[in-house]
């Protein structure tokens, strides 16, 4: 027997969750819940957990949620512009911003527990990603790769990687660094250098 759960978002701030539990494949999802919590467009979900996740949206806020639970568990607040992306590490996790900051949360408090400025913050935080858990990789609107020790918040690294806003990141598990561009390009971050493929 198939049995999902699948979480929606949209432009309206609406979050739902689906039931695929059935036994014909072909069947339609039932709707089990709507969220309520988002005055405006949500741009992320990240699971957390078993049977929690978090969102963040345009109206610059973040909410844990329980899949059982309609209202929002927790609502973290302190971005000055829209929030868009999430990454979970461990017992925390980072949002990005259109406000040019990455933040760091604790899920048990609701509390911001760092805060990482980039040097050009006026360019909006598109994208993050986490390479054991030790350092936050973040992709810009204006291009760039940065890289930050969690730990010391150290700047490790900053890559002009492309010529327009990075719209797709990954880091793999060989710590090679994925990155797709409104520029056209598939970029491939390693070690030892990089390189460029063309998307057509």
């Amino acid at each position: 027997m198939l049995h999902l759960i699948i979480i929606s978002a949209s432009t309206t701030g609406e979050i739902i969750s689906w039931n695929l539990k059935s036994q014909k494949r072909e069947a339609h999802p039932s709707l089990m819940l709507n969220f309520q919590g988002h005055s405006r467009a949500v741009n992320g979900l990240e699971k957390f957990g078993k049977s929690s996740f978090l969102s963040c949206s345009d109206d610059m806020t973040i909410c844990f949620w329980k899949v059982d639970c309609f209202s929002a568990k927790q609502i973290m607040m302190g971005h000055e512009a829209k929030v868009t992306c999430l990454k979970k590490s461990e017992n925390n996790f980072f949002s990005g911003s259109y406000d040019g900051t990455v933040r760091m949360w604790s899920v048990a408090n609701a509390k911001c527990l760092k805060i990482f400025w980039p040097d050009d913050k006026v360019s909006p935080v598109l994208c993050i990603d986490t390479v054991l858990n030790k350092f936050l990789v973040l992709a810009m609107a204006n291009g760039k790769i940065k890289c930050w020790d969690v730990a010391s918040k150290n700047l490790m690294v900053s890559i002009d990687a492309h010529n327009e806003a990075i719209t797709c990141l990954n880091v793999t598990k060989k710590n090679c660094v994925l990155t797709s561009s409104s520029d056209g390009f598939l970029m491939t971050t390693v070690r030892h250098g990089v390189n460029l493929l063309k998307i057509f």
